[in-house]
């Protein structure tokens, strides 16, 4: 195991390779920054401070759409400057909350996921939860995957030729309440497995496309939030968060030693053309 920033950060969120870059990207919600740092050991910057990132994803073209609190903004990593807000308002969410998208809701059934298309409003994909996180698209492109903490499952829908399929939304993964953890980010690895974070367990839980348990991995603090797969089978980066019940006072952001590679890139073309090529992870 690696430490790639060694914090501490409050509420460290959402990582992402940046494939153009060749960095990791995370975002600190709480403090209102977003932090960059390479894998050849020099530093973490900070690259934006302001109002608070939920989450974001990486554009086709290299820039970043910041989903913030009421709205969704072009961030040029060159010239730090944000550009093209697309409003967001929904009664009963505070601030988007991981990206394809979700947000978090004033009470336990406000919150929700969203599908968000470049020149449209964003539209409600499911909604009837507090905490709406971690989110993975399938190696095969035919299922999406999504994290509802409030409810301690993760859901699978499928995605037809003509997008995602609302009503196809089923509980893949469910988590007994009496273990005391909540699962939280998620990542995919090229075989389509499903990495968890597990807020206040301290680990990683690993599972088949299918739903069983494949193993477990301890990791050195106890409220790990998300992750990201790196290139080159160089394992997964994991962020935390200070906060939980089982916090251990410690909040980095780690590399993983292990063998696996990720699934595909995402890349979003919010603000970019539809023509950008697709930049797969290696």
């Amino acid at each position: 195991m690696k430490t790639l920033a060694p914090g501490p950060f409050q509420l460290a969120e959402n990582p992402r390779w940046h494939p153009l870059r060749e960095t990791v990207w995370w975002t600190d919600i709480p403090d209102g920054t977003l932090w960059e740092c390479g894998l050849d050991g020099s530093p973490a910057v900070c690259r934006y401070r302001g109002e608070q990132v939920g989450g974001f994803s990486i554009e086709a073209d290299g820039a970043l759409a910041l989903f913030r609190v009421n709205d969704i903004v072009r961030f040029d990593p060159a010239t730090a400057e944000c550009s093209g807000s697309i409003r967001f308002a929904d009664p009963g969410s505070l601030r988007f909350n991981d990206v394809l998208a979700g947000t978090i809701g004033t009470d336990d059934e406000r919150g929700g996921a969203w599908i968000v298309r470049a020149g449209e409003a964003p539209a409600n994909l499911w909604r009837g939860t507090r905490i709406s996180n971690g989110m993975a698209v399938a190696p095969d492109g035919k299922s999406l995957y999504w994290t509802d903490s409030t409810n301690r499952r993760i859901v699978r829908f499928l995605i037809a030729e003509n997008g995602i399929d609302s009503m196809s939304g089923t509980a893949l993964i469910e988590f007994a309440e009496d273990r005391g953890t909540c699962p939280d980010g998620l990542a995919l690895d090229a075989c389509g497995n499903l990495w968890s974070a597990q807020w206040d367990g301290g680990l990683i839980a690993v599972f088949h496309p299918g739903g069983g348990l494949i193993r477990k991995i301890s990791l050195p603090a106890g409220c790990p939030t998300a992750l990201c797969f790196l290139p080159s089978g160089r394992g997964p980066a994991v962020t935390f968060s200070l906060k939980g019940k089982n916090s251990s006072g410690r909040s980095p952001v780690v590399v993983l030693c292990a063998d696996e590679s990720g699934a595909p890139v995402f890349l979003s073309r919010l603000y970019c053309a539809a023509s950008t090529p697709e930049i797969g992870i290696g």
